[in-house]
């Protein structure tokens, strides 16, 4: 908005107190906040936390933002982080470029894609703003080959756009042997490019799949079966599991399993059954039990009350123009669990924590019965 200055970091003094130390302690809070000082004002974003108690690396937190819409890119280019390294400058330009496609209204990609979000490793303290992996999601429209919506080359576009330095042959060749190993009643929702990681090609998320077939999968993709740790751990989880998502890193060397992101069965009154699944990874010591009790805290709404930070500038902007009824704040929601393996055979055990402004119209308090404006 002309004449005001904001960045993404207005919003984590809010979200500050839904994330207690034992989730995100001090040192990974600043490194986040440092990073959001130099991100643009868009209200979607969150964390990626560690679970196992003692796991090395297990006190790191890595943070995502994203783009909602088209709308959202003009914010997240002219922020400062797109000027800090001067040799980040050419995948900026690419990132712009991907932006610009998807702005395009007569562009299959305008149809095709829900939201653009960026994935910044926080592994060095030393690097205030690292290289952004980039991911998409595609909207719940389906594919449509006949249209050119084919979300698997539509996935090659996007990563040839972002990294025309790569060899695209073998790539299309594994994205075609992996859409035809796919089982009807799953599909390719998200996808991304792992920038930052020179050894990581496309990694591509398939969503239907049941733990009983993932193996199969991987057999028609060529891809090596899943380690035994990760079997292990998910025969205990089968009964609180509704459906898993499969990543996969399509590489140079052929498929790798990257990871599985689970999510909890449906509640019968609504909702997900996270406390079913989440206590399920304490008892199977895959998952700290300060940090399960305090996972479950996240879900849930941040809204602008007495004595809490300031709202951030844009929002409250925004709110004045807004319709007098309209209700502002930030969604807080658990997204998945993710399962990988690590070396040495150990098992990684991650959240992945969302949040996401939301403006809801509210409607007006029915008037007192016998009560009207026209006989007070």
């Amino acid at each position: 908005m002309p004449g005001v200055t904001a960045t993404l970091a207005e919003a984590l003094p809010l979200l500050r107190p839904a994330l207690p130390p034992v989730l995100v302690g001090e040192v990974p809070y600043e490194r986040i906040s440092r990073l959001a000082r130099v991100l643009g004002p868009t209200w979607w974003g969150g964390f990626e936390v560690e679970l196992n108690a003692a796991a090395a690396g297990s006190d790191r937190v890595d943070f995502h933002q994203g783009a909602t819409g088209p709308a959202d890119i003009p914010l997240m280019l002219d922020a400062p982080v797109t000027r800090l390294n001067p040799g980040d400058r050419q995948v900026w330009e690419r990132f712009a470029r991907l932006g610009g496609t998807w702005s395009d209204a007569r562009s299959t990609l305008h149809r095709a894609i829900a939201r653009l979000g960026l994935e910044f490793d926080l592994n060095d303290p030393a690097v205030r703003a690292p290289i952004p992996a980039v991911f998409w999601s595609f909207t719940e429209a389906g594919d449509d080959p006949g249209s050119g919506t084919d979300r698997f080359a539509l996935s090659a576009r996007i990563h040839g756009m972002l990294t025309p330095d790569r060899n695209p042959a073998r790539l299309h060749d594994q994205l075609s042997i992996c859409r035809d190993a796919l089982p009807a009643e799953a599909e390719l929702v998200h996808a991304g490019t792992m920038i930052s990681r020179d050894r990581s090609g496309l990694r591509v998320n398939i969503w239907g799949l049941a733990p009983a077939g993932i193996e199969g999968v991987l057999d028609r993709c060529g891809a090596p079966p899943l380690a035994a740790p990760l079997l292990d751990c998910l025969r205990p989880l089968q009964d609180q599991l509704d459906s898993m998502i499969l990543a996969l890193d399509l590489t140079a060397r052929g498929p790798v399993v990257n990871g599985l992101e689970c999510l909890p069965r449906p509640e019968p009154g609504g909702g997900l059954d996270w406390p079913s699944l989440i206590g399920n990874l304490v008892e199977s010591g895959l998952c700290d039990r300060q940090k399960g009790a305090a996972l479950l805290l996240w879900p849930g709404r941040t809204a602008p009350s007495p004595g809490a930070a300031a709202w951030p500038t844009p929002l409250m902007i925004a709110s004045l123009l807004g319709e007098p009824r309209e209700f502002s704040f930030f969604r807080r929601r658990l997204n998945h669990i993710k399962l990988s393996l690590r070396e040495a055979d150990t098992i990684s055990c991650k959240a992945y924590l969302e949040f996401y402004h939301e403006r809801v119209a509210v409607d007006p308090a029915p008037a007192a019965s016998g009560s009207s404006p026209a006989s007070r």
